[in-house]
This record gives C-alpha cells, structure tokens and sequence, in this order.
C-alpha cells in the first residue's frame, strides 16, 4: 500500500510535465449465451455434454464466469437428438441450429467444432446475433495443445463483443451517438511510472481522441476522462485494436470502460 500511494503522489505531480495529461477535478444480468459443441477425438463427433467431457465444461464454465459471460449448455434431450445432430454443428448449419435453440431465447449463440489432430487441438467457431438476423454469422478459427485456452479466448470474445453493444445506442442506431463526449476509461494494472506512461501514450494516439485528462489515481487504477468527436462504442472499437489494454472481466460498470494493462 505505501508504494501504491508513493506512485500516486508521483504521477499527480509530474503528470503536467512527463505526459503532458491534465489533472482533472476529481448492472444489468447478463443475457444467456448458448453454446453448441461438438468434439472430435479419436472418432466421430460428438456433443459436449454428460460425464463424457466433464472437464471439458467445467473448463468451459470456469472461463465463461471470469469474463462474465452467462454460458448455457443445451439439454439435448430426445426431442433435441430427433432435431439437430452433431454433424449439424460441425458443418455450421444455422437454419437447423436456430431452430433447435428457439426454446431457449438466447440472444447469442455459438457453435464450435473442436478436433484434435496429434497434440493440437483445432477449433472453428461461429457466433450469431439473433437479434440481428440480418447478419451473417462471425466466425475465427485458434488452435493450441490447451482446450482450457481455447475456452477462454471464446469467451473473451463474447465479452468484448457485448461490451461493444452496451456502447451502442438503443435500437443498433450508432450514427446519432456520434456527437462530442467525454468518454469515461477506468484502467488497472498500473504498478510503475513507466506503466502509466506507456497507457497514456496509447489513450493519446488513438485516431478519435482529442485529449486525455486524469481524473484520479487509487492504488494500482487510474481514472481517465478522454476527450473525443466519437463516442463509448468507437472509444472501445479503437481499444480493441491494440494489445496493451484489454477488457476487465472483473469488473461491470455503466460509467466508464473497464480495461486492465495486459502484463
């Protein structure tokens, strides 16, 4: 703690100087995200569920609740199994896989197909907006020795992306937020001088900011106000674009975007 507040005392003072910032004057439950996977190992595909792949969900789950992200796992009971099979998800069929979830009104749905060659596990995922059933789905594929890291750059993915939407206006209608804003950025990770440094310049060079003030500093979390002709949504599009802040899954607030520094 008393080098937190030595780094306060230091950054408040040579702020003016070192980074050129000002010193400023100092939710809702998530919508369920529905997941079908299927895996191939060694034989056919088969959907992610039971006893079969327990670790596999439970690796699935714990990611999921550290970003956030209500995941929800279909029953396939037998009127499911009589619906849709596990080919129906490899091979990305949407109109069998809206269907099969209709019963459970999820806004996002996901479909991965998960396979493991040698050591490497290859995943190819899908995510879909129902409430944008004009858009194609998104897909991106990642591969890696650890199923538990694939787990958690999908999930990452879900985060951000509703992340995103929160900054959009009601009704999808972005183009009329486009007016002049302060936009609120809370980021923690700030152990050194040098940390702060480098996140100012990175909040400075984004192409939509104007300027950056510093609204307050406690402990390791800095508050930012960033001056700009855009607005929340392109604020966190623009973040997003580089690797140094990312979202903080820890932490839910309507006021400001949430980052931490990528250490």
């Amino acid at each position: 703690m008393k080098t937190h507040n030595c780094l306060v005392a230091l950054i408040l003072s040579c702020s003016i100087w070192f980074t050129g910032v000002v010193v400023a004057d100092s939710g809702k439950p998530n919508e369920p995200v529905l997941f079908w996977v299927v895996i191939e190992q060694n034989a056919a595909p088969q959907f992610l569920a039971g006893d079969l792949h327990h670790n596999y969900i439970t690796q699935l789950m714990h990611s999921a609740q550290a970003y956030g992200v209500n995941a929800l796992l279909p029953m396939l009971d037998l009127s499911e199994r009589l619906q849709l099979h596990e080919q129906d998800v490899a091979q990305f069929k949407w109109d069998v896989l809206l269907a099969a979830s209709q019963r459970y009104n999820a806004k996002t749905i996901i479909a991965g197909r998960l396979k493991k060659n040698d050591e490497v596990w290859e995943c190819s995922w899908q995510i879909y907006d129902s409430t944008q059933p004009q858009l194609e789905p998104q897909s991106w594929s990642s591969s890696g020795k650890d199923l538990a890291e694939q787990f958690v750059m999908v999930n990452e993915t879900v985060a951000k992306r509703a992340q995103l939407d929160d900054f959009a206006l009601e009704g999808g209608n972005i183009a009329r937020a486009m007016a002049k804003e302060v936009v609120k950025v809370r980021i923690t990770g700030i152990e050194s001088l040098d940390v702060y440094s480098k996140v100012v310049e990175i909040l400075q060079t984004l192409p939509i900011v104007s300027s950056v003030e510093l609204n307050g500093l406690t402990g390791d979390e800095a508050l930012f106000f960033i001056n700009t002709d855009s607005d929340k949504y392109n604020v966190a599009q623009a973040l997003a674009a580089q690797e140094n802040l990312v979202i903080n899954p820890n932490v839910n607030s309507n006021e400001y975007l949430e980052y931490k520094v990528n250490s």
